[in-house]
């Protein structure tokens, strides 16, 4: 009788440890096939991250060319494109850096280089990452070495942040207004590319230690300089006040 008891509570408990595994195989299965939204943006975060430190080489050559912290522009790849070589937006903009095809021709132009095509920049990383580095270099001192400006540049075109400003009275204005209404996505934009500029820093896989921007001297290349002169424009690296280039 003892023995039966015993028996049963086996098998009682063989039932319940198949059942506790049914479970967890069909917990597993659907995280997997329809994951939480945090759970989707942690994955994806992570494995963008892998994908910007696979480009690693070319994002430190062209932090040389450009004087520009690796860091940083490693940040911007990860906020424009998850380090797809051949990403490319509704708007228009391609590869690593999401450059619009006529402001890569112009800093092409600006670079000594041969203006590049559509499928070059889909397919050659070294150049697309040269091309935007030097963009971001040639705005930085365009908008008087603040990197906050400079990114939203870069995002939105110097033309229409020249705009913005003017219609505001100032930057600081204009910064204030869209800190009170919380709905810039070109702030936030720039803070995305400070948080992953500083996250790559501590990973240290790009460069050990983030380090400031440098004011690059503005070279008169007939673009204009300041926020007196730049220009409408010349091809916008994104669209006008989102960024769906991901």
């Amino acid at each position: 009788m003892a023995r039966r008891r015993s028996s049963k509570k086996r098998r009682k408990f063989a039932g319940l440890l198949r059942l506790g595994f049914l479970l967890a195989a069909a917990i597993a299965v659907g995280l997997y096939f329809s994951p939480p939204k945090d759970l989707r943006r942690w994955l994806s975060e992570r494995e963008g991250m892998a994908r910007v430190e696979g480009h690693a080489e070319l994002i430190r050559s062209a932090a040389v060319e450009s004087g520009l912290d690796p860091n940083l522009l490693a940040g911007v790849m990860m906020v424009e494109s998850r380090g797809h070589l051949a990403a490319e937006s509704k708007a228009g903009a391609l590869g690593l850096f999401q450059l619009m095809l006529p402001t890569a021709a112009d800093q092409a132009r600006l670079m000594g280089l041969k203006p590049p095509s559509k499928q070059e920049l889909l397919t050659n990383g070294v150049l697309n990452a040269r091309l935007g580095a030097g963009y971001l270099a040639w705005l930085h001192p365009r908008f008087d070495g603040e990197l906050e400006r400079a990114l939203i540049a870069y995002n939105t075109g110097p033309g229409r942040l020249k705009r913005l400003i003017l219609e505001a009275g100032s930057y600081a204005a204009w910064r204030d207004a869209r800190e009170r209404a919380g709905d810039s996505k070109l702030l936030s934009y720039a803070r995305d590319v400070e948080h992953y500029r500083q996250r790559f820093a501590d990973r240290g896989a790009i460069a050990p230690t983030a380090q400031q921007a440098p004011s690059v001297p503005a070279a008169d290349d007939g673009r204009g300089s300041g926020l007196d002169g730049v220009p409408a424009a010349p091809g916008r690296i994104g669209p006008l006040e989102s960024n769906p280039k991901q």
